[in-house]
């Protein structure tokens, strides 16, 4: 609902009252802010006071006094009458209890009960001055930052009463007899009895339709991302079914779509139930307005209630890095990039932060801070980080952090950077590498190889040494030159077999580009810090 100040006058009145002005239009400017805003804007007393400001610029006393009876509930006591305790008598009560608790002389607190009650549309009435109650109308220093005036108004009876008074003409002479005396006292108890009657029709109509009194937090809303219970008050009745909440203005990005809640019975008897909750993340002040509306069973709806809730500062939430990929090769003579997957804290991310941790080679820069808008496509969540061609092999080090717009900076996050030379860079696209089959050589240990035969030399063999007992054994005892060739043969086909096997062998440790580590062994030799991919149990150089 869009605020707009009451037009009215804002003259000062000419009456001397205790040796000061009053400002009388602050009772039509009161007046017209409820008849506008509803009894909803008692809930907003900052609001209420900058409004009547703007109106009665004068006023700066009556309004002082106005705010000190809100605080201390006194409309809202006009308003809350269930007890059936008559006007008459409530409201020299309001009045003498705000002399009591804020110390104003009593002629200030019958004038604000009367002004609050007339600006609530409650007709003002007699009721007895305040008795003595040690303060009588002495001047008390005002409250700090807040003006003063003693707003005793002495009536023609000579007592601070603000009940409305006769016309001079109707007030019997002080000789009149005893029976004039009578009948203008019975008329006024008529008057009397007639304006209870009209009190208690605008009670009973108002409490028995739906209005919310107020509206507040669990607790301070703090912008920490912690959500708060949110409550609503209104009276007691069983007629409260849900409480519908819509987003107005604000600081942040909210949900504008109404939220429906429901209220249990028992909340609804006591006058109280949760509506939803509020939390925001921001590191800096910020205010939001939403809009509460009580519903009833029969559908009917009361005036809506706006709340503007105050957020403080949270605390900083900075924004998070969560990958850097950085290329499986990357070559001396040139240029690559990295790519910085990240998420925004409270603020976006502005620039990006390099560092040098150490390097076998000195960079001509070990420290460089680069915009975001500088990079390459920088979009949400995600940006690309270019580097220049080197111009040697190296192996470094790096560190990047994330700064947002408050200045808010991100955990470091390090990567290895390994630049080779053009002869041992990798093909991937050629030879079929993935993360899983290719990766660097990290240790080679050499083992040796024992030899063991598998037969099949024993089987050449003793054939061959048959063959060859058979021609020297001929025509001396044939048949044991045969077998005795063969056994020789077998025993010669199967030592050979193992001295073909002999050898030594290489156990060669490998860190693949997906992370994990694997160790193969086979007689081909490879160098540490090679490039190979992994074939079955074999380890395969990678060449350009």
């Amino acid at each position: 609902m869009a605020s707009s100040p009451i037009h009215g006058s804002s003259s000062a009145s000419n009456q001397t009252i205790s040796g000061a002005s009053v400002d009388d239009s602050i009772e039509t400017a009161l007046k017209a802010l409820i008849d506008r805003h509803g009894p909803s804007i008692l809930g907003e007393s900052g609001r209420l006071k900058s409004f009547l400001q703007d109106e009665c610029p004068h006023a700066k006393r009556e309004i002082s006094v106005l705010m000190q009876a809100l605080d201390e509930q006194v409309p809202q006591d006009l308003l809350r009458v269930q007890s059936g305790e008559p006007l008459q008598s409530l409201a020299p009560r309001l009045a003498k209890r705000l002399s009591d608790q804020k110390a104003l002389a009593p002629g200030a607190s019958n004038w604000a009960v009367r002004t609050w009650a007339r600006g609530l549309g409650i007709s003002a009435v007699a009721f007895d001055p305040l008795e003595a109650s040690g303060l009588g109308d002495s001047v008390v220093p005002p409250a700090a930052n807040e003006g003063w005036i003693d707003f005793s108004v002495p009536n023609r009876h000579g007592d601070t009463s603000f009940s409305e008074l006769p016309p001079l003409s109707d007030v019997p002479p002080e000789n009149a007899s005893a029976g004039t005396v009578a009948k203008h006292g019975n008329r006024w108890l008529a008057i009397g009895a007639a304006l209870l009657v009209a009190v208690g029709v605008w009670f009973g109509f108002f409490y028995h339709s739906l209005a919310i009194t107020r509206v507040d937090a669990a607790s301070a809303v703090v912008g920490d991302g912690k959500k708060q219970d949110v409550f609503v008050s209104f009276k007691p009745s069983s007629d409260v079914k849900g409480i519908q909440v819509r987003f107005l203005r604000g600081d942040g990005k909210w949900d504008s779509q109404p939220i429906n809640i429901n209220v249990a019975p028992d909340a609804a008897a006591q006058g109280r139930a949760q509506a939803g909750q509020i939390g925001m993340r921001t590191v800096k002040p910020a205010t939001a307005t939403f809009e509460y509306v009580l519903v009833a069973a029969d559908g009917k709806q009361s005036e809506p209630f706006q709340k503007t809730f105050e957020i403080a500062a949270g605390p900083a939430q900075p924004p998070v890095i969560g990958a850097i990929n950085v290329p499986r090769s990357i070559v001396v003579g040139k240029p690559f990039s990295f790519t910085i997957a990240y998420e925004n804290g409270a603020g976006n991310v502005v620039q990006v932060e390099r560092k040098v941790i150490e390097s076998n080679v000195k960079w001509q820069s070990d420290e460089q801070t680069t915009k975001m808008s500088d990079l390459t496509n920088p979009k949400q969540g995600s940006v690309t980080y270019p580097f220049q061609a080197m111009n040697t092999p190296l192996h470094s080090t790096i560190e990047f952090t994330l700064v947002d717009a408050d200045g808010v900076r991100s955990e470091p996050k390090r990567v290895v950077l390994d630049v080779v030379p053009p002869s041992v860079r990798t093909a991937n696209a050629e030879v079929g590498c993935t993360a899983s089959t290719c990766g660097k050589v990290v240790a080679v240990r050499e083992t040796e190889q024992k030899a063991e035969g598998t037969g099949l030399g024993a089987v050449i063999g003793g054939v061959i040494g048959g063959i060859l007992g058979n021609t020297v054994g001929r025509g001396r005892g044939k048949t044991a030159t045969t077998v005795v060739g063969a056994a020789g043969g077998a025993y010669a086909g199967h030592e050979g077999e193992k001295m073909l096997r002999a050898g030594k062998s290489y156990e060669v440790t490998i860190r693949m580009d997906n992370g994990s580590t694997r160790v193969v062994t086979q007689t081909g030799r490879v160098q540490s810090g090679e490039r190979v991919r992994v074939s079955g149990n074999s380890a395969i150089a990678v060449a350009s």
